[in-house]
């Protein structure tokens, strides 16, 4: 079992990691990317077996719900990842920063 001084330390290293930058890398994130989709490729019976034991959930519906989304969503985020990595400026809608609009606020009255 880890004590508290092992997490320090491994949390101090995480820390240096990340203030070099390399997380900022595209192939740092790539690689951490396809390390998630050979994690759920490698465990996918497991985590069938865990939900079906503790949730009931069948594993159609556990594959459908939580390992087939998960695939999908790494496998979108590595296609997609060099265009959310450019240097572009997005311009945010007011209404996802919170902002009422004069639309909004005529359809609260």
């Amino acid at each position: 079992m880890e004590t508290l001084r092992d997490f320090e330390r491994d949390l101090g290293e995480m820390r240096e990691y990340y203030s070099q930058g390399k997380t900022k890398e595209a192939s740092w994130r790539k690689s951490q990317l396809k390390g998630l989709l050979t994690l759920l490729k490698e465990k996918e019976g497991d985590i069938l077996n865990a939900l079906m034991q503790d949730l009931g959930k069948h594993q159609v519906e556990t594959f459908r719900d939580e390992i087939g989304t998960l695939v999908k969503t790494l496998n979108l985020a590595l296609e997609s990842l060099r265009e959310w990595m450019s240097g572009r400026k997005v311009h945010t809608k007011d209404k996802a920063r919170g902002k009422q609009t004069k639309a909004t606020k005529q359809g609260s009255e």
